[in-house]
């Protein structure tokens, strides 16, 4: 099984079938005995974020939701980062308020993706899931702040070394292959 820890993506096998999970690109943001959680990075939704949070500052293109994921999915959370540093979670009452500068990256899920203690393991060691390391690119390819989320799962399966590379090129329907 491969090494993991939080700050890394997690990427859906490309025959991974459950709907909430489907092609998915995960930015890992916890990892511990208590389990672990992310959210989603490439589902982007229709809903602007400054028709539903009253936020005195720029969010990072598209400023729409993302679905975080399928646990509490009426919570938000705010991911943000100075470009440089890893992406973080962010107080949305403190921004709200005004009480913390934004950071020049900001994104906003609705719910996340989470795993009981050992749960994700499991699903590593049957292969549901690669784990990779996060780009960080403040003037191009970001994976977390970049543009074309909907593209994210195949443009970083196309940078990786070797056969997983070619699974990019994986059909969306082997049925209409």
């Amino acid at each position: 099984m491969t090494a993991f820890h939080a700050l890394s993506l997690l990427l859906a096998h490309p025959e991974l079938d459950d709907p909430n999970f489907r092609r998915s690109v995960v930015y890992l943001l916890e990892h511990d005995e208590n389990g672990a959680c992310g959210v989603v990075l490439n589902r982007p939704r229709m809903l602007d974020v400054a028709e539903h949070l009253e936020l005195s500052c720029a969010v990072t293109p598209p400023s729409v939701f993302y679905e975080g994921g399928p646990v509490e999915t009426n919570a938000v959370l705010a991911l943000g980062s100075d470009g440089y540093s890893q992406p973080t979670l962010l107080d949305i009452d403190a921004l709200k308020a005004g009480a913390v500068s934004a950071p020049p990256q900001m994104r906003f899920f609705v719910g996340y993706a989470g795993w009981s203690p050992g749960q994700l393991e499991a699903e590593l060691s049957g292969e549901s899931w690669f784990v990779l390391p996060l780009v960080r690119d403040p003037l191009g390819c970001d994976d977390v702040f970049g543009g074309d989320p909907e593209g994210l799962w195949r443009r970083v399966l196309r940078r990786q070394r070797g056969p997983l590379s070619s699974l990019a090129l994986y059909p969306d329907d082997l049925m209409a292959n």
